[in-house]
């Protein structure tokens, strides 16, 4: 048997992804010449230029793993196969951390199969292979990875072979990181928050219809979305020309510098669950627009604007399970920000082209935001002699790790880590719906690839069609009034269902615990565990089946992120215990929470 049919058959045992009959079908990569080394292990060459040691490839790999792989790595990344000495290395040295080898080119793996024997890797279950994959799709597998301690290997030769896919792969990865750690950062702080504001927007959840009823419903038309950026300062005077012959989407943030403009939206999104982003609201008026929402949106907004509401798709459980009751509202993307939501319902509502007006997702000019927005406002009131407002700007400026970017005029603007994962957001946006015609006015701001920059005087070309806008408009708004009553009847129902089940939750959280403590005793004392063990899987049985289940275990959250970022031994039953402890602890916490807050909703409506 040859080493390509002894590497393909190991291969197949364990990669479900990979079909014999298309690799077999591959011829190897002509560009690659395999030679003898002293050692006795094959090296390669690419071009002349060699991949690994012409003396000891493996000895070669063994200390590139031990000087440049941390110890605590939890998760590594091989760009490149090469003939697969570096990821050999890495599993005979961390046999128990899974790896990821990433290779674009398959001739090149196959290459790999032909010229040694590889099956100690290929037979391995904790490497996962990516031959000729797009980056976004090796993303989405990181979900399944601890991340704590992700290491990139890059096999040089390699990587500038395919620098130009590699680099793209590290900055999906580097997104993918970087958006991790934010959504980690945003569920401890808004977690509860979120909750709380679900329930008191219930009222708006029963009548408010769903974002799904507008699908489509401007197919064709153009949609100027205004974002709240340091570039609109200089276009507001000019934005008002535009409305006889766009649709207008404004974010929350931009409404009332619109309004004193004279530009009057068609639509205003807002998504954000803390009382400070309302202020931006303190001084809009009533308009013809209609507001699209996001259901845990901080309650303050329904009572400052009074407009007729559509409601996209909650993200969080507690949403979901109400949706279940009323109805499916429909989806919106959430890429962090605002301006992503309304870019992301344009989408929806069919508009093309979309172009987006103070969307600069950096700091041109060193500034934050327009000239006059609430947080320029805000900066001005809190500053005092001590702490000058050049001060806060400076740490509103440079507290997110800035960098400097490419603009669209061709030169560099100041950028933070955020702003680069809502950039980096659009651009994926443009992957997905590559068709899609977006623009975006903002000269000075970042460079999205796939949103260019388009002058402003381009746009006056386009015909007038406010009188079908404003026919679709009033139809729309007919639209907003539900079946209230009865939807209130049926989430009264289903929450005093969910508060019961709740409560049979608690008390098996209150038993995991007790069982856990038991457990620890037991095994202290050297005592038989099968009791134990017996009660502890009957308690989690009863978790796992409860419909509530998602509900509860939001907020435990950062207490998965911190099991799954901790490493285990075989040594570490006590630390195993400990955790099952903590698990049941805040099953209880989070069941003791939203029992308080459901019980002050029902009673409520």
């Amino acid at each position: 048997m040859t080493y390509f049919e002894q590497n393909l058959n190991a291969l197949l045992k364990n990669n479900s992804g990979i079909r014999k009959d298309f690799i077999s079908g591959i011829q190897p990569n002509p560009d690659i010449t395999v030679e003898d080394t002293v050692s006795g292990m094959p090296t390669a060459l690419y071009r002349d230029k060699y991949i690994h040691s012409r003396h000891n490839p493996y000895k070669e790999a063994q200390n590139v793993i031990a000087s440049q792989v941390p110890a605590k790595v939890s998760l590594c990344i091989f760009y490149g196969i090469g003939l697969g000495y570096l990821p050999e290395a890495f599993n005979a040295k961390y046999p128990e951390v899974p790896c990821l080898i990433i290779e674009p080119d398959i001739s090149m793996f196959v290459k790999a199969l032909w010229a040694r024997d590889m099956t100690k890797i290929a037979a391995s279950p904790r490497i996962s292979y990516f031959v000729g994959t797009e980056p976004e799709q090796v993303a989405m597998v990181l979900e399944n990875h601890s991340l704590s301690h992700v290491h990139i290997v890059k096999l040089r030769a390699m990587f500038e072979k395919d620098k130009e896919y590699y680099q793209h792969m590290d900055h999906t990865i580097e997104y993918f990181l970087k958006k991790r750690e934010i959504n980690k950062n945003t569920l401890q702080r808004f977690g509860k928050l979120w909750i709380r504001n679900l329930c008191a927007n219930i009222r708006k959840i029963a009548e408010a219809p769903g974002i799904k009823h507008l699908a489509g419903k401007f197919s064709g038309f153009p949609a100027l979305i205004i974002a709240a950026g340091p570039s609109l300062t200089p276009l507001l005077p000019l934005l008002k020309d535009l409305t006889d012959k766009m649709l207008v989407i404004a974010v929350d943030t931009s409404l009332h510098v619109c309004q004193e403009n004279g530009i009057d939206p068609d639509f205003v999104i807002v998504a954000d669950p803390q009382y400070w982003n309302t202020r931006h609201l303190d001084y809009a008026r009533p308009g013809n627009y209609i507001l699209i929402s996001e259901s845990s949106t901080h309650p303050r907004v329904f009572r400052r604007i009074q407009a007729p509401v559509y409601m996209g798709s909650s993200l969080f459980p507690l949403g979901r399970y109400l949706e279940g009751v009323v109805g499916e509202k429909g989806k919106l993307g959430a890429g962090g920000s605002v301006a992503t939501s309304a870019w992301d319902f344009a989408r929806i509502i069919g508009a093309e082209p979309i172009v987006m007006a103070g969307l600069d997702l950096g700091f041109p000019g060193m500034q934050t935001h327009y000239r006059g927005s609430y947080f320029e406002s805000r900066f001005f009131t809190m500053s005092s002699r001590f702490i000058p407002i050049e001060h806060m700007s400076f740490a509103y400026l440079y507290h997110a790790g800035t960098a400097m970017v490419p603009a669209n005029n061709n030169g560099t603007v100041l950028s933070d880590q955020r702003m680069l994962v809502y950039r980096y957001w659009f651009e994926t946006q443009h992957q997905l719906y590559p068709h899609l015609d977006c623009k975006n006015l903002s000269e000075s701001g970042t460079k999205i690839n796939g949103i260019p920059f388009c002058d402003f005087h381009e746009l006056l070309q386009l015909d007038t069609i406010r009188p079908q806008l404003k026919a679709e408009m009033d139809r729309l708004k007919s639209m907003t009034a539900g079946p209230v009553n009865i939807n209130i009847r049926k989430l009264k129902t289903a929450l005093n269902d969910l508060i019961s089940e709740l409560r049979v939750l608690k008390n098996l959280a209150q038993k995991g615990v007790e069982y856990s403590l038991k457990f620890k005793n037991c095994l202290t004392n050297n005592e038989d565990l099968t009791d134990c063990i017996t009660r502890l899987n009957n308690v989690d049985q009863k978790l796992l089946s409860a419909a509530s289940k998602t509900v509860i275990g939001f907020l435990l959250q950062p207490l998965i992120n911190e099991i799954t970022d901790t490493q285990f031994t075989g040594n570490n039953r006590e630390m195993v215990i400990e955790y099952s402890r903590k698990i049941y602890t805040e099953i209880g916490y989070s069941c003791d929470y939203h029992l308080q807050i459901l019980g002050k909703t029902v009673s409520a409506l």
